[in-house]
């Protein structure tokens, strides 16, 4: 799969995981953004009608994997796919880079805390165990995990890639 297909796919997993999941944010430090609405996120039948309003606000977060942006490899990809969320759907966000695998549990809960996000998406494989701990606190939070499948966690949604030649 070419990088420009990663991208695309990527920066859908922000209106997708908008769309499959119950609802409930300070990061450091935060995104070119615009104020989130802070409007519930709503549920069943009223969730799609958000989705295709396009009035409708998204705002997420994302929580980069160690190395952060500038790594010329999954986090710039992942990067890019939300600056195309951004152009195609309008929708906001913020974002944090921890240095430390034992920053991802804290910034994933103080994310989760704010109440402020659609979907939190985490990165790195290695969020895996934070992940699993914060979505079992923060039961209406909708999460996303990329690369990484997550199954029996009705908050988690995950999306992985499949290379083949």
């Amino acid at each position: 799969m070419n990088k420009r297909i990663l991208t695309l796919v990527i920066s859908l997993v922000v209106l997708l995981s908008f769309a499959a999941c119950g609802t409930t944010a300070p990061p450091p430090p935060p995104a070119d953004t615009t104020p989130a609405d802070t409007t519930p996120a709503p549920t069943g039948p009223a969730l799609v009608e958000a989705i295709e309003d396009p009035t409708r606000n998204i705002h997420f977060a994302v929580l980069f994997g160690v190395g952060g942006r500038g790594d010329n490899a999954f986090n710039d990809e992942v990067y890019e796919g939300v600056a195309m969320a951004v152009e195609m759907f309008g929708a906001t966000y913020n974002y944090a880079e921890p240095s430390d695998i034992g920053e991802f549990e804290i910034q994933l809960r103080a994310f989760a805390e704010s109440g402020e996000y659609d979907v939190i998406i985490a990165v790195s494989n290695q969020m895996v165990d934070a992940l699993l701990m914060v979505a079992e606190d923060f039961p209406e939070q909708r999460f996303s995990m990329i690369d990484v499948a997550v199954y029996d966690v009705p908050n988690i949604w995950s999306l992985t890639v499949s290379y083949s030649e």
